[in-house]
Formats: C-alpha cells, structure tokens, sequence
C-alpha cells in the first residue's frame, strides 16, 4: 500500500494505477484513492519541516503553496 501511495520508492518493476503509468500518471491516478496508512510514515533522517513537506506532498498540496511550510 505505501508503494501504491507513494509513500515509498520501488527499486525494480512497474505501477500501474488506474491504467496510469509513470511519475505524472500516477500523480493524476493517486487523487482518485484515499489512503489509511496506520502508522505515520515519519522519516527520522528529515527534519520535522521536511517530513511535513513529504506529507504535504503526498496529500496533494500544490508546489507552490509546500515552500511556505519551509
């Protein structure tokens, strides 16, 4: 599911989400899903400014608004 989401990179094979492909297409397939992970994905080499940006970023949040959390 964090591979599905995006919460985590893979290092060989393909997604395919929604018939979309690709780092755009997934993007686009993603805002059609919801996600419940149960556990926080906290990544404790990013400081807490970065890890918000992370979950900004995987919930959507426009590029141009995320460098305001910096």
């Amino acid at each position: 599911m964090r591979t599905i989401m995006g919460l985590i990179t893979i290092d060989e094979g393909n997604i395919e989400l929604f018939g979309e492909t690709g780092v755009k297409g997934l993007q686009h397939a993603r805002r059609k899903m919801g996600q419940s992970i149960e556990t926080p994905a906290l990544y404790p080499e990013l400081t807490a400014w970065e890890n918000l940006n992370v979950q900004a970023a995987n919930g959507g949040v426009s590029e141009r608004i995320r460098p305001l959390f910096v």
